[in-house]
């Protein structure tokens, strides 16, 4: 099964649809487009030559990095990691490099950028929300317009990576504070009109699915009422997929490491202007950044009615946690898996 002929879902199965549970989960699956024998060759030596190489590399990168991280943060200014404008502009700089070196280990020689990040007149930017489809997408983006992310508030107190975060200039959410939620709209709202500040990051989607589809958007990112700037991650070309989906890091790892090159398209939209209603309306605000990023990718994305649930109900039918008939009596009730990110 290639590219060009793979199924897509048609009007009938968008979302669940019990009379056909195969084209419900598509988004999930993980298919390996068909292979010649000389295709299926190539990918054998590799996964004995280059990808041990590349996995090496990756993560040594890694610890370089977060030792410059550390070096370069001695001094800063408080407790959450900031530093003065002119350092985080060097930091920006260096990491922007560090991101696609870790790119360029992987295969992803060329990055075909289309448009261009939008900066106000004072300097500012919105925030970015782009679709989701590989562990490689935060690579991809930082190496573009090298944005902060939400980030757990576990995360600022591991160590490197914690560090790391906060000169990032990433956003600590507290899923235990009943606040949480209003914090985060008064820190988007803040970064929308600061300049000095670095826009958030958010792939709305909540999880990764094969790039061909767009699951539901979930409110978080647009419950602030500002502007946005859509960003569409197109891969394409490969005979081993680059998606997550439903496998491990390691595999996902692998199936990249395993070709020779990778592409990806990185499609910067005009930013998108919420009207009144959307303003008041976070819901519908997201479902039409969606459909807005769905008819600018020229049928390269299509959106499903399905949710990060209905993933989590796949992958315990995937571990044996739950029978295929359990699987789909699960997807009638809505309280199998409770979401309790207050982000989203």
């Amino acid at each position: 099964m290639t590219s060009d002929n793979l199924p897509l879902l048609t009007n009938k199965t968008h979302g669940y649809d019990k009379n056909d549970p195969a084209a419900t989960f598509e988004p999930f699956f993980h298919y390996n487009e068909d292979m010649s024998a000389w295709e299926f060759f190539k990918h054998s030596i590799m996964a004995w030559t280059l990808f041990p190489i590349r996995y090496v590399v990756g993560w040594l990168s890694v610890f370089l990095c977060l030792l410059f991280t550390a070096i370069f943060a001695i001094g800063r200014d408080n407790e959450h990691g900031t530093v003065s404008t002119r350092r985080y502009g060097i930091f920006r700089f260096i990491g922007r490099i560090f991101t696609r070196f870790q790119l360029l280990t992987y295969g992803f020689y060329w990055l075909n950028v289309e448009g261009e990040q939008h900066v106000g007149p004072n300097g500012e930017k919105y925030g970015i929300v782009a679709n989701h489809v590989s562990w490689v997408d935060i690579l991809v983006v930082s190496t573009t317009a090298f944005p902060a992310y939400v980030a757990k508030s576990a995360i600022r107190d591991t160590p490197g990576v914690g560090l790391l975060a906060k000169m990032w200039g990433c956003y600590f959410l507290d899923r235990d504070d009943p606040l949480a939620r209003q914090h985060l709209i008064e820190n988007i709202q803040q970064r929308a009109s600061d300049p000095t500040l670095p826009p958030i990051a958010i792939f709305p989607e909540g999880t990764t699915t094969r790039a061909q589809f767009m699951m539901n958007f979930k409110k978080g990112a647009f419950t602030a009422g500002t502007p946005v700037q859509p960003m569409l991650l197109l891969y394409t070309g490969n005979n081993n997929s680059v998606a997550w989906d439903t496998n491990s890091l390691f595999n996902a790892m692998f199936r990249v490491g395993t070709q020779f090159y990778n592409k990806v398209t990185i499609k910067y939209l005009p930013v998108y202007y919420p009207n009144d209603a959307e303003k008041a309306d976070a819901v519908l605000y997201a479902n039409n950044v969606r459909k807005y990023m769905e008819k600018s990718s020229g049928g390269k994305l299509q959106s499903v009615d399905l949710r990060y649930r209905h993933k989590k109900i796949f992958e315990d039918y995937l571990s044996s946690k739950i029978e295929w008939g359990e699987l789909l009596d699960k997807m009638d009730h809505p309280d199998y898996t409770i979401e309790k990110s207050p982000l989203f």
